[in-house]
């Protein structure tokens, strides 16, 4: 509907009509390639071959809805009485809505799989980290999420559990700057930062050395993606002595000397914890290349902000796949992405990025991936740094606990209580 001005609906566009239909080209819903067969049958029509299709009907925006039930309340899933949904779990009580500090999940008994779901009732409760953690310690809680800056602190117990998030964090370029346009300088930031020391003394621990830009979690071909095209065939280790001789490069190139260049801004969140990280970046880029370095913080609206209108000389960002295929973090940087706002473009890029959507075979498709990735590891309109991870202290008791990379939140549908 083009009176609601979603911003993800572009990710329909897939679909025959829909573009059209949504740029108010069009004002005939049949036009769209969206047709109910029967009670049980939904039929979609496609522009073109698009290989990842069945995944990303998992996004929330192609959730069904129950039009009787909205049209009856005019509203939808914000309140505990105009939740309806077909999961392994209902909404039983939300205490103290909207402020939220606990909610009850009660075992549904019209799910397709009741049968099998073990856990009858899970209770949530909104808190903060101390309270929660006490409360762990008192036996009372189940699960708790543990932070950066905490997880140390549990280093040696059993209860700590570490999860991938789907996450890559990367510092981009704004590629419009005449410093960042020579892909010799860019190059030298990337081996200029030593990674696992900033996962070690920054993050302790909570992390994995992110040298390519698809994380662990994001199915290959027959594999995960990041095992079948190995990161380290990109070279982008640690090695500040090279990084020193490419920036000088880079620099004759521009016929730039260091006294010209003056200060870059570092943009990052305002939170203690990614102050802390982007010091940690900006030391690293200042004793290796001699670049000096400022950190500009913002709120992240404001953050957000800046990095669209391209106020920024470097970011700190990161981005989560909104499905499972590595199309969903790769196709970004196509040119004509909003999400890129480094004003980097690749045709050959772009070309890989096509190819791989409309790719039937399989195999094919993922390789197309693989080859713009390497693409965009040569070139390092941005800078991948880490992958992210969650830690959580577990109860022992709890088996078969599954947590999701794409929704970062737990599945309870195959854990059991010991």
């Amino acid at each position: 509907n083009p009176n609601n001005n979603f911003e993800y609906s572009y990710l329909m566009y897939c679909i025959s009509g829909a573009q059209e239909y949504n740029e108010g080209f069009s004002q005939d819903f049949s036009s769209v390639g969206v047709k109910v067969i029967d009670n049980y049958t939904l039929q979609v029509t496609l522009k073109e071959a698009l290989g990842y299709f069945p995944s990303l009907l998992s996004l929330y925006m192609f959730y069904p809805q129950n039009t009787k039930f909205f049209n009856e309340n005019n509203e939808y899933g914000g309140y505990p009485s105009t939740i309806v949904g077909n999961g392994e779990y209902i909404v039983e009580t939300w205490d103290n809505f909207p402020d939220s500090s606990s909610m009850f999940l009660k075992k549904s008994q019209t799910y397709w799989n009741k049968q099998n779901i073990n856990i009858e009732n899970i209770e949530l409760l909104m808190l903060d980290e101390s309270q929660s953690i006490e409360k762990y310690k008192e036996g009372s809680l189940d699960i708790v999420n543990v932070s950066n800056s905490k997880v140390a602190d549990y280093k040696d117990s059993k209860d700590l559990k570490t999860f991938a998030d789907g996450s890559i964090w990367y510092l981009g370029l704004n590629n419009d700057n005449p410093l960042f346009s020579n892909k010799k300088i860019r190059k030298a930031i990337a081996l200029s930062i030593d990674r696992q020391a900033f996962i070690d003394n920054i993050r302790n621990g909570l992390g994995e050395v992110a040298e390519s830009f698809v994380p662990m979690g994001i199915i290959g071909k027959n594999d995960f993606f990041r095992e079948e095209y190995k990161q380290s065939l990109y070279n982008l280790s640690y090695n500040p002595s090279k990084a020193k001789v490419l920036f000088e490069q880079g620099l004759k190139e521009l016929k730039l000397d260091k006294a010209m260049i003056g200060t870059i801004a570092l943009l990052s969140g305002d939170s203690e914890e990614l102050i802390k990280e982007a010091e940690f970046y900006a030391e690293q880029i200042r004793n290796n290349l001699g670049l000096q370095v400022e950190l500009d913080t913002e709120s992240f609206q404001r953050r957000l902000q800046k990095t669209l209108d391209k106020d920024y000389d470097m970011v700190v960002s990161a981005w989560g796949s909104d499905y499972n295929d590595p199309g969903s973090l790769l196709e970004i940087w196509t040119s004509n992405s909003f999400l890129n706002t480094t004003g980097w473009i690749s045709n050959n890029y772009n070309n890989f990025i096509k190819l791989a959507k409309v790719e039937k075979d399989y195999t094919k498709r993922i390789d197309n991936y693989a080859k713009a990735e390497q693409i965009l590891m040569d070139e390092l309109p941005i800078i991948p740094i880490f992958y992210g991870k969650k830690a959580f202290l577990v109860n022992p008791n709890i088996e078969q606990l599954h947590f999701q990379v794409i929704s970062n939140s737990f599945d309870f549908s195959n854990s059991f209580i010991k």
